[in-house]
């Protein structure tokens, strides 16, 4: 099936499918400072934590019968903070263990010095990037990974530096109620979505912007092209329920309590909230997906 977001926006009457924002890009203080996931890199100096899961069970990817009553070993560095939404998504990797960990509803506590999650996942850096259907543990409503799909202030610096002009993976991001009872793999292992209606577009499927669209007519800075190129040849994700046309972005806002100078990466770059606003969804479409892949009882 290949479909316009439009339609679907129009359909659900939902004024924010309109086009992708870019939550997380904002300064602290400002609301859409919220919502973006703050990546942390766990040094060899880091102190090691225990992570109890207290909502949902975590998992270990390409592992089972793992524990799931929390995550181990996980070193978040002193000073990091979640992303202050109801999410409250935070990832941490290592290089040199080869290990990721994404957490949803972290919280810190001052008393205790200690973290607990809602719930979570940990990855191996040099595994396939994807986990089993069935098996534990996710931060998002798809068991879509976060990291290598959230977008960072580095990777377009060096796509404008080397000349490609564009970030070499597809992003990640929601819109508004996807289709309930249905995702597609292989990034998808689950779904959160809660939409009946059959043109409502699933969790785990690729949106991309329309790749014959002249980005030399519309009105993009040099930053903001950069993204709309890689839509145009990786596209997006969808991995959550986000209640708006969304691309999850690194919240360097949150991080610069341990890492500091990192608040402005964003505006350095000239990128804010609505730096897309001229891609509008009847640009995008939704790539056909293998029939394999889908899974559910609500998919077409």
């Amino acid at each position: 099936m290949i479909a316009d977001l439009y339609d679907a926006c129009a359909e659900a009457n939902t004024g924010p499918c309109k086009f992708p924002r870019l939550a997380g890009t904002a300064e602290q203080g400002q609301f859409y400072a919220f919502y973006g996931s703050p990546i942390y890199v766990g040094e060899g100096t880091t102190k090691l934590r225990t992570v109890p899961c207290v909502t949902f069970p975590c998992g270990i990817q390409g592992v089972r019968g793992e524990a799931t009553d929390a995550l181990y070993e996980v070193p978040i560095p002193e000073g990091a903070r979640a992303d202050p939404s109801d999410d409250a998504h935070m990832v941490v990797y290592d290089v040199s263990r080869g290990k990721a960990w994404e957490l949803f509803g972290a919280q810190y506590s001052a008393v205790s010095g200690r973290w607990t999650t809602r719930g979570g996942i940990q990855w191996d850096l040099h595994g396939p990037g994807v986990d089993e259907i069935g098996e534990p543990g996710t931060a998002v409503g798809a068991g879509v990974p976060m990291l290598g799909t959230i977008l960072r202030p580095e990777e377009i610096h060096l796509a404008l530096s080397n000349g490609t002009g564009v970030v070499p993976h597809v992003l990640s991001g929601g819109y508004n109620s996807p289709r309930v009872r249905c995702f597609i793999g292989p990034l998808a292992k689950t779904t959160d979505g809660d939409d009946g209606r059959r043109w409502a577009i699933p969790e785990g499927a690729i949106l991309q912007l329309d790749p014959s669209l002249n980005l030399d007519k519309l009105d993009l800075d040099p930053a903001a092209r950069v993204i709309a190129r890689t839509l145009q040849r990786y596209g997006m994700v969808i991995r959550d329920d986000t209640g708006a046309f969304s691309i999850d972005v690194e919240n360097v806002s949150v991080e610069d309590g341990a890492t500091p100078g990192r608040a402005r990466l964003w505006s350095d770059l000239g990128i804010q909230l609505n730096s897309l606003l001229a891609l509008q969804g009847n640009l995008f479409r939704v790539v056909e997906w293998d029939r394999a892949l889908a899974h559910g009882s609500n998919c077409l």
